[in-house]
């Protein structure tokens, strides 16, 4: 019966050896994955705060529809550039003629004299 239980005390010892080493060799993979509780409290702190600004975020959809008028008023933007680039060649003219009638007024002007 003896020799039941120093058998018995031997596996019980070898199982606590081995839990031993297995808890041992984890334990530092564990530490590397997962966070002490002070920085854990710290972390949802944080992340409580971004939450709190996650509803005024633009969604997906919100920045597809930008994008869309966004097109529109680069498109808008080309063809009032392009109506006021005519206007210009238009005013140039005008300029030019209004330029010679008043060289001819002044020509005019200065023979009466």
């Amino acid at each position: 019966m003896i020799e039941i239980w120093q058998a018995a005390a031997g596996v019980a010892a070898s199982v606590v050896i081995v839990t031993g080493g297995v808890v041992a060799a984890v334990r530092p993979l564990l530490r590397s994955e997962f966070v002490p509780r002070t920085q854990h409290s710290e972390l949802e702190h944080r992340v409580a705060e971004v939450e709190k600004h996650l509803p005024g975020v633009p969604t997906g959809q919100d920045v597809r529809d930008l994008t869309t008028r966004l097109g529109r008023v680069e498109t808008d933007v080309a063809v009032a550039r392009t109506s006021i680039e005519g206007w210009g060649a238009g005013l140039n003219r005008v300029e030019r003629m209004l330029g010679l009638l008043y060289q001819h007024q002044l020509s005019k002007g200065g023979e009466q004299q």
